[in-house]
């Protein structure tokens, strides 16, 4: 049986403005790790009222974080 908790997806980080998670999603992107934003269509027509979500998966969390935080 297949584990798909690794496969699930969780939020890394929430964002006031689609510039800022573009730039996170390109830094990831160079690292490897693919990322997500649910609601990107929605929160740029309204700003940073509601912050956009940049997921990741489960397993892909550690090392997205360390990339962050510029430990990778």
């Amino acid at each position: 049986m297949r584990d798909n908790r690794k496969d699930e997806l969780v939020t890394l980080i929430e964002v006031d403005t689609l510039v800022r998670a573009d730039l996170i999603r390109s830094i990831l992107q160079g690292s490897g790790i693919p990322s997500y934003i649910p609601d990107e269509g929605f929160g740029s027509a309204y700003g940073g009222v509601f912050g956009l979500k940049i997921k990741v998966r489960r397993e892909d969390l550690a090392k997205a974080r360390e990339v962050l935080e510029g430990k990778s």
